[in-house]
């Protein structure tokens, strides 16, 4: 049977972004030296097919467009499409073994982990189909993302031969870096659900210990207690597992998201730009026909959605890793042991002292005032060149 986990090795491993494989009987990653070579193959075909396409681009764009802007607007997204490939691949590359050791550390963490659920303390949830909800609805935007991006290709398509081979490899560096923010996405959701179940491990204690325990015995309340407390020991040791391997993920993690926000940005923009040079200024070569239109609206939907739904699973990654720190604030220590209190103080600094925000590279945090930075500098870049198209900067005409 497949599962989610064969379906994204192997699209990943066709992109060029897998250098491992997985031992089953070992239950571990290990390198891959025909996927490394296959990567290796690829960053070197990449780095020599792109000066044919950029001087394709500066022969056909300028009849297609009408405007120089439009030229160089489109050479630099070529070529920012081609400087974050060749930089994700090197990087790849470079840090495998990283990416190995996040894997197998999170493998033993989830063992570690669904040994506690089945037999310790952390409540069990049906939480399956809210992460296989969440992977489906990241696989398809993927794929509406890859055809639109065709779709919006086609105008380039109908300069020949020439245009399908453009055509082709802009579609592959760009799916490879959008199935980079994919696995971050997923990588993210497996830690969420892990201190999603903590939380409401946390949350039924505090019930027990607010409501049901007051009406027990005295004996009862210190055998509940000393129980809870040694949960609660269990508890943190799992959540400080979690803190960690968050940490190490995003040191080997950051470089990769930077180079995916930065071609969010570039393919928000530029389209965005391309529209209004289709729709506003009418050039018979352009192609402006509804069908663009409808591609590009989709194409720049969909790269808004997925930006959206990386900033979103941090945002809520980090809401839950709040919540734990407010769950445990409302624990009645005045009415525990001083064992127990002792458990929830020690739980409380611990979070205090590891959790962390998720920065990349020390340069931004991925949450809400992420998106909105977003939205502001693309605002403000895309008025700036609506504005030099306007006043004829860059125009044919001089």
């Amino acid at each position: 049977m497949i599962t989610f986990v064969d379906y994204f090795n192997f699209i990943n491993s066709f992109f060029g972004l897998s250098l491992y494989s997985y031992d089953k009987n070992k239950k571990c990653f290990y390198k891959s030296h025909v996927k490394i070579g296959y990567c290796s193959t690829i960053l070197i075909i990449t780095i020599f097919v792109y000066p044919s396409i950029i001087n394709f681009i500066v022969s056909k764009i300028l009849d297609i467009s009408g405007s120089h802007l439009a030229e160089l607007v489109s050479i630099f997204q070529t070529l920012s499409e081609l400087a974050l490939s060749v930089s994700l691949m090197l990087y790849k590359l470079l840090n495998y073994n990283k990416d190995i050791s996040c894997r197998n550390n999170y493998e033993k963490l989830k063992e570690f982990f669904d040994k506690h659920s089945r037999n310790g303390p952390v409540s069990q949830l049906n939480i399956a189909n809210r992460r296989n909800i969440l992977l489906i609805i990241s696989a398809v935007l993927f794929y509406i993302q890859v055809l639109t991006t065709v779709g919006v290709l086609s105008r380039i398509i109908t300069s020949g031969t020439e245009g399908y081979y453009y055509a082709a490899c802009y579609a592959f560096t760009y799916s490879q870096i959008a199935l980079t923010g994919n696995i971050f996405f997923e990588r993210i959701l497996q830690h969420k659900f892990m201190i999603s179940q903590i939380n409401r491990t946390l949350e039924t204690y505090l019930e027990t210990l607010t409501y049901e325990i007051k009406y027990r015995s005295k004996a009862h309340c210190e055998i509940v207690s000393c129980k809870m407390s040694d949960d609660l020991d269990k508890l943190q040791e799992l959540n400080s597992s979690i803190y960690s391997l968050i940490a190490e993920l995003m040191q080997y993690e950051s470089f990769s998201m930077i180079i995916v926000f930065l071609q969010k940005f570039i393919e928000i923009i530029i389209p965005l730009f391309y529209q209004f040079v289709a729709q506003y200024l009418y050039v018979i070569q352009f192609y402006n026909a509804p069908q663009f239109l409808i591609f590009g609206v989709f194409y720049i939907s969909c790269t808004t959605a997925s930006v959206c739904l990386y900033i979103g699973i941090c945002e809520r990654m980090q809401q839950e890793m709040s919540t734990t720190a407010k769950i445990l604030h409302e624990f009645p220590v005045h009415k525990t042991d001083d064992r127990l209190k002792e458990s929830i103080n020690r739980f409380s600094l611990q979070i205090l002292q590891e959790k962390r925000p998720i920065s990349v590279c020390g340069m931004f945090n991925v949450d809400n005032t992420l998106l909105y930075s977003m939205i502001s500098s693309m605002t403000s870049y895309l008025i700036l060149l609506v504005q030099f198209q306007l006043q004829g900067v860059g125009s044919s005409k001089g």
